[in-house]
């Protein structure tokens, strides 16, 4: 059984999928299976995924749903049936993970509870830096030079959240009062916490508000 079941939910995404795959493939830690849901997508990523399994412990696994408008929460809890794992990481597929994402999720989970990430935005002027090369040497998250210029001149947004902290302490005084909901490109939780509260509302269609659901009912819970 893997330590962890990845899962991403995506619809048209082949452009950033690519890039979002290679850096998953980059992780530190290797033991996650990684689950792809797809939301009635025109495109074929048949090429995609053979081209990627090689590099992953488990092969990669696809379902799709026929296309009903968008229904990202029923993708993704779709996704969550194909899951091994008792630990569920989640992830857009315009994301890049940073080399310790997985490692770094699986280190800090604790029981009945789940972990909430944030992101750094890159702006389009950005995009075009990012290629095979940069992602697999981590330069989109590292703290030198050229990202602190990027940021200044406001091609990186958020760029504070390239910050980590070890320290509970420092992190508790830093986060103290700050808003901590869910963002569903970047967070994880137990299978079993996940199913108590029934996943995702399969009843909310279109986009927007399906994380913040979510987290209402893991607090209650």
């Amino acid at each position: 059984m893997p330590k962890c079941s990845v899962i991403t939910a995506i619809y048209n995404s082949s452009k950033f999928l690519d890039k979002c795959l290679l850096a998953l493939s980059c992780q530190t830690e290797k033991d996650f299976e990684l689950i792809i849901s797809d939301d009635g997508s025109d495109e074929d990523i048949s090429d995609l995924l053979e081209k990627y399994n090689k590099f992953f412990k488990y092969q990669i696994k696809y379902v799709k749903q026929q296309r009903n408008g968008i229904r990202k929460t029923l993708a993704l809890n779709k996704g969550v049936l194909q899951a091994t794992s008792d630990y569920l990481l989640f992830i857009d597929p315009d994301c890049l993970a940073e080399p310790t994402w997985v490692e770094t999720h699986l280190l800090e989970r604790e029981k009945n509870r789940y972990l909430i990430g944030r992101r750094v935005s890159f702006r389009e002027k950005y995009m075009k830096y990012i290629n095979d090369d940069f992602i697999k040497s981590a330069k989109f998250c590292k703290l030198n030079f050229f990202n602190i210029w990027q940021a200044s001149i406001g091609n990186i947004k958020h760029f504070e959240k390239m910050l980590k902290f070890n320290n509970k302490l420092i992190r508790y005084i830093i986060h103290f009062k700050k808003s901590t909901y869910i963002v569903g490109c970047n967070f994880s939780c137990w299978r079993a916490d996940f199913e108590k509260i029934n996943g995702y509302n399969n009843e909310m269609a279109g986009l927007g508000g399906e994380d913040v659901e979510l987290h209402i009912r893991f607090q209650k819970n």
